[in-house]
């Protein structure tokens, strides 16, 4: 009978900045990386940003020898979540989970709100080790500044999303990876909700021996050595003007600790295709052993026996989800005055704009031809502003608060279940 303990298996996870017509030499980018992939030896490759057919259609052509199973995820609302997982082995099932929160359609030069940002996974038949894998492959909402900005409570909502859904499948059994562009520097709110709620492993490039190094104090080179840095490096042609202390990590492979093990992990894509990078992020890839079902039963019992002569150990885990739900609450209640406020100010636009289109359409009676053009032409600037601004602040206004309280709901029950625990 052929060995199927500690089964390797070699994963890719690339951002490939795939928007049409904004990426810069899309078409040339993307058709590299898909000669790249099918020139190589992963097994299974998630891909985000990638939007346009014929780049998702070459991408299928060029791999269909050794990554022939793929899955292209598909709803949106202009276009799809530009979602893509292949696999070298049989994808049995899919399914795709809308984020509930994910922008505003106000900020449509962003697009985050359009395209449906969401997570997909895919559940393959791993053949070689006899178990079933589900692979998670998201790219969460990103950051644009400062402030309201920055997005961190939809961020925030889409973590807290994604934990669940990836300790939903460790409890069905299943053996879980999760990758992908999660727009979180390790240590912010949604990547400890991902790595803690969810109990999801992860390791960097490297683990400094002492202190903490930042990326402000060691070279290009070493951020991707050290800090495993993805995003904003100055050795990524797109952004060598970005300040040093700028780089950052933003994407990763996480995976269900009681049933993979990691073996190697490094940061692909740096080097140039015909001299320009490839994306504006670079990849990451790992490699991982699964455990055969003996070998998880087995580490699954030491855990068990650990959690039971260690009751402190697991007193302080439950501790940390404690602060965990805490800074969400906090989150959540900092953005609420936020989400009052645009309603408010949309509702406020609409309603006055009827009185103004009222006296607009008054005044074409009492002015000379070219005057009624202007006022004609003001009246459907002003209805279709006020109609658009109304819509938002009163169809997606409540729609956004009602799924902050619903997130709210999620949390405190989640805590007042654990702090019960703790008092037991």
């Amino acid at each position: 009978m052929a060995d199927r303990t500690n089964i390797p298996i070699k994963f890719l996870t690339l951002n490939c900045w795939g928007l049409k017509y904004i990426s810069r030499f899309r078409k040339q980018r993307l058709t590299d990386i898909a000669l790249a992939l099918a020139a190589s030896t992963y097994d299974i490759v998630a891909l985000q940003e990638v939007w346009v057919q014929e780049d998702i259609d070459f991408i299928i052509e060029s791999t269909k020898d050794n990554l022939p199973h793929v899955k292209v995820f598909k709803a949106g609302i202009i276009t799809g979540p530009g979602l893509m997982i292949l696999s070298k082995f049989p994808i049995i099932a899919s399914r795709l989970h809308n984020f509930v929160l994910n922008g505003r359609p106000s900020a449509f030069y962003r697009g985050d709100w359009y395209v449906g940002k969401s997570i997909g996974s895919v559940l393959i038949d791993h053949q070689p080790s006899g178990r079933m894998l589900q692979v998670f492959n998201t790219h969460m909402h990103a950051p644009y500044g400062p402030g309201d900005a920055a997005y961190e409570c939809h961020r925030t909502a889409q973590a807290w999303t994604i934990a669940h859904l990836l300790q939903e499948a460790q409890a069905m059994g299943y053996a879980v990876v999760a990758v992908g562009d999660f727009n979180s520097r390790p240590g912010s709110l949604p990547f400890d909700l991902i790595t803690q709620i969810a109990a999801l492993g992860y390791q960097s490039v490297s683990r400094p021996r002492s202190g903490t190094l930042t990326a402000g104090e060691i070279s290009p080179i070493e951020q991707i050595a050290k800090l495993g840095v993805t995003c904003d490096s100055q050795l990524n042609t797109w952004r060598k003007n970005r300040q040093i202390n700028e780089a950052c990590r933003l994407d990763y492979v996480f995976f269900s600790p009681a049933s993979i093990t990691v073996r190697d992990i490094a940061v692909e894509f740096v080097e140039l295709y015909h001299g320009i990078s490839v994306s504006d992020h670079f990849g990451v890839s790992v490699e991982l052993s699964i455990l055969s079902d003996r070998d998880q039963g087995r580490r699954s019992s030491v855990s068990s026996a650990a959690d039971a002569l260690y009751p402190s150990m697991r007193r302080r885990i439950m501790q940390q989800q404690m602060k965990l739900y805490l800074r969400t609450k906090n989150v959540i209640h900092d953005y609420i005055p936020t989400n009052l406020w645009q309603r408010k100010v949309r509702n406020t636009h609409f309603f006055v704009s009827i009185p103004v289109l009222a006296g607009i359409l008054t005044a074409v009676w009492f002015v000379p031809s070219y005057g009624g053009f202007i006022l004609t032409f003001g009246t459907m600037v002003i209805s279709t502003m006020g109609l658009l601004d109304g819509l938002i602040g009163y169809l997606f206004g409540r729609h956004e608060y009602r799924a902050l309280m619903e997130l709210l709901d999620e949390v405190e029950i989640e805590e007042a279940t654990v702090k019960r625990t703790i008092a037991e």
